[in-house]
């Protein structure tokens, strides 16, 4: 049996933001860093952005070599903690054993893998913050990891190579995108366009809801997972069995949870896609 249309509607949770000029910074500089890097060589090879406050734009295109644009902008009390700034966040770049790698302060954190170092918050709470975002061009068939932490939405367009993001405080978009995508945030919604068949790919975050549209042709199994939105696709849908839940021993009694989650196939089915939120909405569409 096939469905086209089906809801799963839960509580609803919602979460607003403000935000506030900080008058504890007067002082504002800003600049322009530009930069053209040659692209890592390798079939596998991967342009990785460590960013810590600030947003960071993808496009690829017919480039041979990655055009970096930098827009720093420096908040801080004193022009002596600006200029304070302007010599310890240094922005890096780094030729690794599997490409490329471009911190935004190099010394703080470089590198997705590695946590800021103990002092960035109070670094940045008690003289200056540094917000930088980033703007690339690249050869659209080479991989990217990026991620950030505060601040910004992460955007990839037009490349064929894979697409890794993580995200705290931010959205992620992705469109006109050919390869797998693992797409991971915290406070932020999700956007995905896929003009073709997609790789296996997931899309996660906690706060904000997942929109992702693919064209009518699609054939894959999709595992879709929220706890308080609704979930919604107008493909053609036939049911996956569902995985038997987890019993929970609670002293004679065993108690099974509900994992709220959704598996069906479309089409054929195919690579698997998984969409997982907590607090949000999980729409599958076409296009």
């Amino acid at each position: 049996m096939s469905n086209r249309l089906w809801l799963t509607a839960v509580s609803g949770v919602v979460l607003i933001a403000t935000a506030m000029a900080d008058s504890r910074f007067p002082i504002e500089h800003r600049e322009t860093i530009r930069r053209s890097l040659p692209t890592p060589a390798g079939a596998d090879a991967v342009l990785e952005v460590s960013n810590i406050s600030g947003g960071i734009d993808v496009t690829g295109g017919d480039e041979k070599t990655i055009e970096l644009v930098a827009e720093r902008t420096i908040r801080a009390r004193t022009d002596r903690d600006r200029d304070e700034a302007r010599r310890e966040v240094r922005l890096d770049t780094r030729e690794t054993s599997s490409g490329v790698l471009l911190c935004e302060d190099a010394g703080r954190r470089c590198g997705c893998d590695e946590r800021p170092s103990s002092s960035w918050r109070d670094r940045d709470e008690s003289r200056y913050r540094v917000d930088t975002h980033f703007t690339l061009r690249v050869p659209r068939n080479i991989a990217v990891r990026l991620c950030s932490i505060n601040g910004g939405r992460i955007t990839v367009m037009h490349t064929t190579g894979g697409v890794e993001v993580e995200h705290v405080n931010g959205g992620i978009d992705v469109d006109d995108i050919r390869g797998a995508a693992h797409l991971t945030t915290v406070n932020g919604a999700i956007h995905a366009t896929y003009p073709g068949a997609p790789p296996a790919s997931s899309f996660r975050t906690v706060n904000g809801s997942i929109v992702a549209s693919f064209p009518k042709s699609l054939s894959a199994d999709m595992r879709l997972r929220t706890m308080n939105g609704g979930l919604f696709t107008d493909f053609e849908t036939t049911a996956l069995p569902r995985t038997a839940a987890t019993p929970e021993r609670r002293g004679n009694r065993f108690v099974y949870r509900s994992n709220r989650t959704v598996s069906v196939r479309v089409g054929g089915g195919g690579p698997e896609l998984s969409f997982e939120t907590l607090n949000g909405d999980v729409r599958v569409l076409q296009h």
